[in-house]
């Protein structure tokens, strides 16, 4: 157990955690730039004022008269007609409105007070003023509209009942003649008086009808409260954008967890983190050094005047190669514990893949043993692109081609590096046979003299990708991989394959350009 933020997490709750801390900065990174985006994509949203002026509605046209087609009041029917372009489009000529009616409809609102016949109608607006006019003359408006309305209605009535008057009169006069002219008594004067009777009846009728209208009054309805100036916001705009900005940067850091689980998830380097992915033993970690091929061979037997350093930001160059020196020191030491309890004499340093760094490791290992007054041959024994010549400026022939091909003896290729205790045998590049080259009996025979000669013998190969190593490896003692911390865990496990199935001891590897900065 061990607390984490003043809480007991278990260690299966730790391994869980872990991709969260490791990618604790690229989780941060991506949630500052969604709070950065979201602060400058949404834009505050202006101040608006909202007000409400209530209408109650009135019952039309009473009176003792009822109008065709005249229906029981439908409040629903009346909030249309407030929202409607017959209103609206006076409203928005007499504020000077030059939006369409449609964007001046949306900021108008229209309720119905419950069990009751009043209309709220509400306005908003960014000005308070022009909300309180809006309020204001969408009430009136509607009033007068509905006056209108009803006042038509009456007056159409009152003219098609005059005219059913006239039509009856005109129709009377005429029956009268006819009953006039009749003999008296006779069946047709008592069908005429009869057709007389009735039309007489009907002009009666029309003439109460006519009469009652003369006592038919109007009431649209009455604003029972006008609209007030609004003093306060409706809204608030900035809590609505803090908002809006909290939640990016939640989102933002629950993206950058799950993109950090998914990373962790897919990520195969065998050294990933404070996660090393391997199955032998690891002789040490060597510290990621920027432009590590131009760096000089550090010098395990000098002493270190500066102490080293984890922390990368503002280090200096002497510090960085103590913290290196440091880690070859144990290096130096695993492999000591590890040959010792073996006998291994003869070391093959390889890698899976060019680049790897194999070749500074062997220089290295080989500089670390002569310091503790060891006696050393270092052979560069690949073929394919030879580089140790060069850190130790030495001639590349005589070498390891020439003792192989002409049968030299060991002393007529050995070259002293100019550190104490450390010979060594360089090569040239040759394409042809290099398999066939490395396994002679030459190759055995300048082996086992260098048993003999020197406590250690470093033999730096080719990379696995060709066949030379595979051929070295069945005939030293111990091989070292030396494998990049960003290597694939599958490019390591097929290295480790080929070895095995060349039948080679396989002391342990060396982990390069390891970055602790993650562990």
């Amino acid at each position: 157990m061990e607390s984490m933020a003043g809480l007991e997490v278990s260690g299966d709750l730790r391994d869980y955690l872990r991709p969260l801390r490791r990618h604790l900065l690229s989780i941060a990174l991506i949630g500052l730039v969604f709070l950065l985006a979201a602060a400058v994509l949404i834009k505050p949203n202006p101040l608006s004022f909202g007000t409400q002026a209530k209408v109650l509605v009135g019952a039309g046209i009473v009176g003792n008269v009822t109008l065709s087609g005249q229906a029981k009041l439908d409040l629903i029917t009346e909030q249309n007609v407030v929202t409607s372009t017959v209103v609206a489009d006076p409203v928005r000529t007499k504020l000077g409105i030059t939006d369409p009616v449609q964007r001046v409809l949306a900021v108008v609102t229209v309720t119905n007070l419950k069990d009751s016949k009043i209309l709220v109608i509400g306005y908003t607006d960014h000005d308070p003023k022009v909300a309180q006019k809006g309020a204001q003359a969408f009430a009136d408006q509607y009033l007068a509209y509905r006056t209108k309305t009803l006042t038509g209605e009456l007056a159409k009535r009152k003219t098609e009942l005059t005219a059913q008057a006239t039509s009856l009169k005109s129709q009377l006069n005429a029956a009268n003649a006819v009953v006039a002219q009749t003999e008296p008594g006779s069946a047709a004067q008592n069908a005429a008086v009869s057709q007389r009777d009735a039309l007489q009846s009907q002009v009666n009728s029309a003439n109460q009808s006519l009469f009652s209208l003369t006592g038919a009054t109007v009431q649209p309805g009455t604003v029972i409260q006008p609209a007030v100036l609004p003093l306060k916001p409706t809204n608030s705009p900035r809590t609505t954008r803090l908002l809006y900005m909290a939640a990016a940067l939640a989102a933002g850091l629950v993206i950058g967890a799950a993109l950090a689980f998914v990373r962790d998830a897919f990520d195969t380097r065998i050294a990933s983190g404070d996660t090393v992915r391997l199955g032998i033993p690891v002789l040490g970690f060597i510290t990621l050094v920027r432009r590590w091929r131009k760096a000089p061979i550090p010098q395990l037997g000098a002493e270190q005047t500066q102490p080293p350093s984890h922390r990368f930001g503002g280090q200096t160059r002497a510090a960085r190669d103590a913290m290196v020196v440091e880690d070859l020191r144990a290096m130096r030491a695993d492999f000591l514990f590890l040959a010792q309890g073996t006998d291994a004499r003869l070391i093959l340093v390889t890698s899976a893949r060019d680049g790897e760094g194999k070749s500074t490791i062997a220089a290295n290992l080989a500089v670390g043993l002569a310091a503790l007054d060891r006696s050393v041959i270092l052979i560069s024994a690949d073929l394919w692109v030879p580089s140790l010549h060069e850190t130790f400026g030495l001639s590349q022939t005589p070498g390891l081609v020439e003792a192989t091909a002409e049968d030299l003896p060991l002393a007529e290729v050995l070259q002293n590096t100019g550190v104490s205790g450390l010979q060594m045998v360089t090569t040239r590049a040759h394409r042809v046979g290099q398999a066939d080259l490395l396994g002679g009996l030459a190759m055995h025979r300048l082996l086992a003299e260098a048993r003999h000669t020197a406590d250690h013998v470093i033999i730096d190969g080719a990379p696995l990708v060709v066949a030379d190593s595979l051929t070295l490896a069945g005939m030293v003692d111990a091989v070292v991989l030396v494998v990049d911390a960003r290597t694939r865990k599958h490019v390591f496990n097929d290295a480790i394959d080929k070895l095995e199935s060349a039948g080679a001891n396989v002391m342990g590897a060396v982990v390069n350009r390891y970055n602790p900065s993650g562990s």
